[in-house]
Parts: C-alpha cells; sequence; structure tokens
C-alpha cells in the first residue's frame, strides 16, 4: 500500500465508527495519564523512602575499611588507622 492508500483507510476508518473512535481516544488519554500518575507515586515514594533511610544512616550505620591482602600495605594500613 502508498502513502495516500493508507491515509485514505485511516481517515475513512475513523470516520465510518465516530463512537470506537472516541472511545479509543478516551483510552489513550486515561492510559497515558496513568502511566504519568504512577511515574510520579513511585517516585514520590522512592524519594521518601531515600530520605527515611538516610535520616537513620549517622545513628545505625557504620562503616569500616578492609584491610589490604599483601603485608606492606597491612602495616602501613595499621598504622595509620583511624575510626571513621
Amino acid at each position: 500500500m502508498k502513502l495516500p492508500d493508507i491515509i485514505r483507510f485511516a481517515y475513512l476508518a475513523s470516520t465510518g465508527y465516530p463512537t470506537r473512535t472516541l472511545l479509543m481516544l478516551l483510552a489513550m488519554a486515561i492510559g497515558a495519564g496513568s502511566v504519568v500518575t504512577l511515574s510520579t507515586l513511585g517516585d514520590g515514594a522512592r524519594n521518601y523512602v531515600v530520605s527515611q533511610f538516610s535520616s537513620l544512616a549517622p545513628i545505625s550505620l557504620s562503616f569500616c575499611r578492609v584491610a589490604p591482602r599483601r603485608w606492606a600495605d597491612r602495616r602501613r594500613f595499621w598504622a595509620s588507622r583511624q575510626e571513621i
């Protein structure tokens, strides 16, 4: 099919059944709106959880360095060790 045929076919299909066309447009609008809404809610929930965990970090989480494997590096590591 050529481009003019495709355009004519789409025009006749959309004007031939106006109720079906209207319902299809409504369904696409609802679908796009729901995607935007769920993305916004998911992003907001993620930000809330991250903020809750970041408020706990100084209290309950502690980080320590791991000693190196080579003996020469271990001596330097333990000599310069300080609390983080």
